[in-house]
């Protein structure tokens, strides 16, 4: 016969114990572990790195007016995938670039930190070399990329995807 036991003496002690032929011990999984628990293929108890998900409003820097909206974002571990819509009102036709915040701070040290993707109304295909639609780290803080895009239209919308790790 098999035994379950499972025991706590404070909200940072906790012990889960399975007898009878193979036992099974979890103990102090404290609340600075936040995450799943998970066995692997050797019934080693794991912890699973922490999801986080949310929404957020960023700023956005640049030399037209900017609203963005809907901008969520999912965080496993140190990585963050997010994205959102940008309007973008009093731009130029052609080469476009803004900043935005992101939904967490990080080191930045080279353009490939944060990298993604972006689509839209009014966008267009590069009008130059070495330009085109994309996301990348702004160097001049911690916790904000740069779109780039080319517009067809002093008015845009920018759909905005991102990804990169907290360091």
């Amino acid at each position: 016969m098999s035994d379950l036991i499972f025991g706590a003496t404070s909200p940072t002690d906790q012990a889960i114990g399975i007898t009878g032929g193979i036992g099974i011990t979890l103990i102090s999984a404290t609340s600075s572990d936040a995450g799943l628990m998970s066995a692997n293929d050797k019934t080693v108890l794991d912890l699973l790195p922490p999801v986080t998900s949310g929404t957020y409003t960023p700023a956005c820097v640049g030399p037209a007016t900017y609203t963005p909206a809907g901008f969520r974002y999912i965080k496993v571990g140190h990585i963050v995938q997010g994205g959102g819509l940008v309007e973008v009102s009093g731009g130029v036709v052609g080469d476009n670039s803004f900043a935005f915040d992101l939904p967490f701070s990080s080191v930045i040290y080279d353009l490939t930190n944060v990298t993604g993707t972006l689509t839209g109304i009014n966008i267009g295909a590069p009008v130059s070399t070495g330009t085109g639609n994309y996301v990348n780290a702004y160097f001049a803080a911690t916790a904000m990329a740069a779109a780039h895009f080319t517009a067809t239209d002093t008015d845009s919308t920018v759909y905005i995807e991102f990804t990169y790790i907290v360091l």
